[in-house]
């Protein structure tokens, strides 16, 4: 499902912020409306989270997000019947409508958007973290339209699957898959980052996201974040 929790909280340093899954999901479970809490900090790592209301800027983001086929065929995974993204509405249950798909917002300098998945009792939660903090600024839409695509199909999409079938029906699989998981976000994804660069095809799903959004948003300025995107793992690229 995707939903959210009424839930407010202090962290003392922006480093565990990064790392920490803050349970913070924001589509309304009657599917109307997106609530979005912001995360207020100062440049000491010192913070709170606030209650926010419907942001209609970032709530446009993610549904372009979700009108393009790729985002829609992942989001669709998660959702229930009836939710919507803005105008954009989930007919049935997904597969994995019983998983919880967590996407919360943060507005911290210094800090990094990512990825988390953590185990429950019955399920599993992963967990989309979205740094708003260069939103305003030249190029911050569009660059946040590539982070959304970034941590959902870069990271998520290419675990869950394995993952919630291994929870459900072979705990040692899942324990193993899970310690993979873990080392891969404490080096900040780095494992997911080589494979995308050099063009491994299970990454494809992002490169299609891109030409789809281009349909939607100015072409010109989604390739260049992309370009700038792309920059950030260079270093990566085999020779």
């Amino acid at each position: 499902k995707v939903s959210y929790i009424n839930k407010e909280l202090t962290l003392k340093n922006s480093a565990v912020n990064e790392r920490r899954a803050i349970l913070v999901r924001f589509i309304d479970p009657n599917g109307m409306d997106i609530f979005i809490y912001h995360w207020v900090g100062d440049d000491y790592g010192e913070g709170v989270w606030k209650k926010g209301h419907y942001n209609k800027e970032t709530g446009a983001l993610l549904e372009a997000f979700a009108k393009t086929k790729v985002g829609y065929t992942f989001l669709s995974k998660y959702a229930k019947a009836g939710q919507k993204i803005g105008s954009i509405e989930f007919k049935t249950d997904g597969i994995y409508h019983k998983q919880n798909l967590n996407f919360y917002e943060f507005k911290t300098r210094g800090a990094a958007s990512g990825a988390r998945i953590i185990e429950n009792k019955d399920n599993l939660n992963f967990n989309i973290q979205l740094n708003t903090v260069s939103l305003d600024n030249p190029g911050g839409k569009e660059s946040y339209y590539v982070t959304i695509g970034h941590e959902t199909l870069i990271h998520i999409d290419q675990v869950d699957d394995n993952l919630i079938e291994a929870f459900h029906n072979n705990k040692a699989k899942f324990r193993s898959l899970m310690e993979k998981q873990k080392e891969n976000e404490y080096n900040r994804g780095d494992f997911d980052h080589k494979k995308y660069i050099n063009g491994d095809k299970n990454y494809n799903s992002f490169n299609l996201y891109i030409k789809q959004l281009q349909k939607l948003v100015n072409p010109n300025l989604i390739q260049k974040a992309r370009e700038k995107h792309d920059e950030n793992y260079q270093k990566f690229r085999k020779k």
